[in-house]
């Protein structure tokens, strides 16, 4: 059970008591108790503080003040901070662990002299080269704020201090060992081992798994109505060489008004002659003419569905690519201009055709996570001497997650519709009987994409499965 100290003082003397207390606190702090000092020696109080954390003082000779104060519910490394602060006094504490008590000016200037210590500093998690610049700003810092210090404080007799000797520290690196040398005093060196500590954690790791599902919907539809107007005689017919002949008529036929002489005023050419699933052939007579009546009809789906589950596992605020699809490549001859020999070997370009996704985690301190997403698809268009062509398209996320929630991407839909039509001039825009002087074709595309994303925070110890299929 922790216990909270209340320390009570009075200007002929000092009382200690102690109470229990029934509030939990964090074991990194001081135990908590209330302070009154009146109208008391400065070395008392420092005294009082010694004796209550049993650590060892040593005041300087110009430390001279009587203090009064009321300082309820603080631990006791706090309340002498505030003490110190307010009389313009500060606290170094060396390696040994004793604490020296003196002005700002005349700190600043026992440590000018002070010998530099070096200090090897094994790194577990953090990246020596960054942590290395980190400490490099910390004794930076520390520079221009023990010489702003020391110009505020001067020292005794009313000269100025010289600054604190804090930034004369120097960083190396060993990358091999992944290790820090840290040069400086031996006042200031443990302060900035405390700090290396502290930023060389364990960064979380964050598993992602991802289902990207592609799905691709063709639609196509061709109708056309296309006429012949011919009479008998020893003539080949190229739109029904194959036909039935009309009753009474025997070997093939004279074309009157056909192909392309008849597309002036019909439409004799079969647009959709290869490509229809149905074709149906009526000729009649008219006259001394035989009318020949062609229908081409082709309706058809194409759908596609392409469904990928990549996962991988990074560190906190590390990006993570994920790619489902193929990387092709394509041999490029430069091209040869007229009158020049170029001795230029073909190249070899490679491109990634597929679905790419990017993912930034960063585990918050409520242990939920902040991603920065961004997912990619290319599809490839043509292929010329200058390179392949795609088309692109790219979405930007930024959401928040609690552990093992999914985050979906969507909106990346694409719909191509192309309609082609050919028929007769002026008739095929009838309203209701213009469908029968024309053809045509409809062609319909539409393309989805849905990117489902979870991410797991991989606890010490934890192993990171596949996901289950």
């Amino acid at each position: 059970m922790r216990r909270s100290i209340t320390m009570v003082a009075f200007a002929a003397g000092l009382t200690l008591a102690v109470a229990p207390v029934a509030a939990a606190q964090q074991r990194a702090e001081q135990p908590r108790a209330n302070f009154s000092f009146v109208d008391m020696p400065i070395r008392d109080v420092i005294a009082a503080f010694a004796s209550l954390s049993g650590k060892t003082f040593i005041t300087g000779p110009t430390v001279k003040a009587d203090v009064t104060a009321e300082i309820p519910g603080q631990p006791w490394d706090v309340a002498l901070a505030k003490i110190l602060q307010a009389y313009g006094l500060s606290a170094v504490e060396d390696t040994s662990g004793i604490i020296t008590i003196d002005t700002y000016a005349n700190i600043a200037s026992r440590t000018a002299t002070e010998p530099l210590v070096s200090q090897i500093i094994a790194v577990n998690y953090a990246k020596v080269a960054e942590l290395a610049e980190t400490v490099r700003q910390l004794i930076a810092a520390c520079a221009s704020s023990s010489a702003a210090a020391a110009e505020a404080a001067p020292a005794e007799g009313g000269s100025a201090a010289a600054p604190q000797s804090c930034g004369r520290g120097t960083v190396a690196v060993d990358a091999k060992t992944n290790t820090l040398i840290i040069t400086e005093t031996g006042s200031r060196l443990p302060e900035i081992m405390r700090y290396v500590r502290e930023l060389d954690r364990r960064t979380p790791q964050v598993a992602i798994r991802a289902k990207i599902i592609s799905v691709d919907r063709s639609a196509t539809e061709e109708l056309g109505l296309s006429y012949d107007v011919g009479t008998a005689a020893n003539a080949t017919v190229p739109n029904y060489q194959n036909a039935v002949l009309p009753r009474g008529t025997t070997g093939n036929f004279t074309i009157a008004l056909g192909g392309d002489a008849f597309s002036g005023v019909a439409n004799a050419n079969r647009i959709f002659r290869t490509s229809s699933a149905l074709s149906l052939i009526y000729t009649t007579a008219v006259g001394g003419n035989n009318l020949t009546t062609f229908l081409d009809a082709l309706s058809s789906e194409q759908p596609s569905d392409i469904q990928a589950e990549p996962s991988t596992t990074t560190v906190d605020n590390r990006e993570a690519s994920l790619f489902a699809g193929t990387e092709q490549a394509f041999l490029l001859t430069p091209p040869t201009i007229p009158g020049q020999i170029q001795a230029v070997a073909p190249q070899i370009y490679r491109q990634k055709i597929g679905i790419g996704l990017n993912v930034t985690p960063h585990v918050t301190a409520n242990r939920q996570i902040a991603m920065s997403i961004k997912a990619t698809q290319q599809s490839l268009l043509s292929i010329t001497e200058a390179g392949p062509s795609i088309t692109e398209r790219t979405a930007t996320n930024e959401v928040l997650e609690a552990d093992g929630e999914t985050a979906v991407i969507a909106g990346l839909t694409q719909t191509q519709v192309t309609k082609l039509q050919s028929g007769i001039p002026v008739l095929m825009k009838l309203p209701i009987v213009g469908r029968l002087f024309r053809q045509e074709r409809l062609e319909e595309r539409k393309q989805d994409l849905l990117i489902l994303v979870t991410p797991h925070i991989v606890d010490e110890g934890e192993v990171v499965r596949p996901p289950d299929r």
